[in-house]
Formats: structure tokens, sequence, C-alpha cells
């Protein structure tokens, strides 16, 4: 099995992009890129090796099965001109926002088990 991604092309310019996914399909046996999820151990490789044969920049976009885990990669003439990951961090908690909140709560909702005041009720016993 293995870790599963989906994976996204590019080419610029755009009219060399049914040469490159016909080339990667031949290199690899697969398309890809035709697949909701799936682990191309070989994707730099056989990249690095279609940017050489072809004049475009080429581009390819993970996603990752992990929350969090987009990366972007691209060749031209051979060379990986970019490899970028995103970081994605969740946001710190508003002190002030949750204290307007549990002011609302105490105001306008009588209710223990409504839906606004179960949320509340959760994020103050966190």
């Amino acid at each position: 099995m293995g870790y599963d991604t989906r994976y996204r092309l590019t080419v610029i310019p755009d009219d060399l992009r049914p040469s490159v996914l016909e080339y990667v399909e031949e290199q690899e046996g697969i398309d890809p890129f035709d697949c909701d999820e799936g682990n191309w151990y070989d994707c730099e490789k056989i990249m690095k090796s279609a940017s050489l044969s072809f004049p475009g920049l080429l581009i390819v976009d993970g996603y990752g099965e992990a929350p969090g885990d987009v990366w972007r990669k691209a060749w031209l003439k051979g060379e990986l001109v970019m490899d970028w990951n995103a970081e994605c961090t969740p946001p710190e908690p508003n002190d002030e926002l949750l204290e307007e909140l549990t002011k609302l709560k105490k105001t306008r909702c009588r209710k223990k088990d409504c839906c606004f005041g179960s949320r509340v009720s959760k994020v103050e016993n966190k």
C-alpha cells in the first residue's frame, strides 16, 4: 500500500500537456494524474526526464492524505526549479472572542443542549 497522494500536472505552454501526459504514462505504465489517489515513487525522476524531452515548464502539485500535506515541484530543462511545501498551522485561540461567545451564551441561550451553547461549553472545557 503506502502513503496516498493526488497529483495534478500543469504544463506551460498548455498545448504540450497531452504529449507530456503520454510520455509519463509510457514511462510509468499508468497515468498518475488520472487517479483519485496513489503513490508515484518515481515522480521526480520521470518529471526530470520529461522536462529534458519537452521545452516547457512542468509543474506537479501533490495533495497527500495527511492534513496540510500540500506541495509543488516544477522542472525546466531537466532542472528542479521549484520545490515548495505548504506549512499549515492552526490559528491561536482568540480569548477575546471566546469571552464574547460565553457572554452571549449566558444572556441569549437558556437551553444547555442547544447547538450554540454546547459548542461554547466544549471550548470552555478544553
